[in-house]
């Protein structure tokens, strides 16, 4: 377009130079140098262009390492209150502190009623880095109820569920629910004598009117009034004989 604009000019140029009995060449001169200073402007054109697409180009990447730094600063910012809250929080702070309080008052509970038992248990929790350990203590060892015979299970069992029945008891009845503080227990695994330990322990236990009602069920019979510390004994399943698989009794 410019182009033809020149020729254009250049073209009037002639005639007008021609009119007046003068030579055109002075018009393809002037021409000549249009065109040049066109040319350079173009260039210059062309090079500003560039340049303010570097410029762009370098801008936006400021903006982009701003907004990164930005990010960075933010995330450094929340790590560290993250760092804070896990010290104020965490097993070494106010976490620890509240589960140290907790376990001591549990042990405490737990150790009471294993005591109306005659044996040697003693319940133990504690911390070991963010982990809650329970288990059975013999001779300052801590043995994990996961690693502890069934039988012995249900004798420490029992009294944990005892403590949190009536902690939620002492809840509802605070709301003015109906509770009743009860435990069914399946005790096929113990032995006679273990089965007379957890009876007498039950027996204690709902002596100091910490529980309402107590079903154990077992696979053989009792028999001695002396050994059921209380309890009443339903045997089913009469035609069976003692000893027999199908022979049940619940106390």
């Amino acid at each position: 377009k410019e182009r033809a604009h020149l020729g254009g000019t250049l073209a009037a140029c002639r005639e007008e130079r021609a009119s007046r009995g003068e030579s055109p060449d002075a018009c393809e001169n002037r021409s000549a140098v249009i065109e040049a200073e066109a040319n350079r402007l173009q260039r210059a054109l062309s090079e500003a262009e560039e340049e303010l697409r570097r410029a762009l180009r370098l801008q936006g990447r400021a903006e982009a390492m701003r907004e990164v730094r930005v990010r960075l600063e933010t995330s450094e910012r929340r790590l560290e209150a993250a760092k804070l809250l896990l010290e104020v929080l965490g097993p070494d702070g106010l976490q620890g502190r509240l589960a140290s309080r907790a376990s001591a008052s549990l042990e405490e509970e737990m150790n009471d009623l294993l005591g109306l038992m005659e044996g040697d248990f003693r319940f133990r929790l504690e911390m070991d880095g963010e982990n809650l350990v329970m288990g059975w203590e013999r001779e300052g060892v801590v043995i994990p109820f996961q690693t502890i015979n069934s039988a012995h299970f249900i004798l420490f069992v029992v009294p944990f569920l005892t403590v949190l029945v009536n902690r939620v008891a002492r809840v509802r009845r605070a709301a003015g629910l109906p509770t009743l503080r009860a435990v069914c227990i399946e005790a096929e695994s113990l032995a006679p004598d273990s089965l007379g330990l957890l009876l007498q322990g039950l027996s204690g236990m709902r002596g100091r009117g910490l529980l309402d009602q107590a079903l154990v069920a077992h696979y053989a019979s009792v028999r001695d009034p002396a050994r059921l510390f209380g309890f009443t004994e339903h045997v089913l399943g009469l035609e069976a004989e003692p000893g027999d698989a199908n022979w049940q009794a619940a106390a």
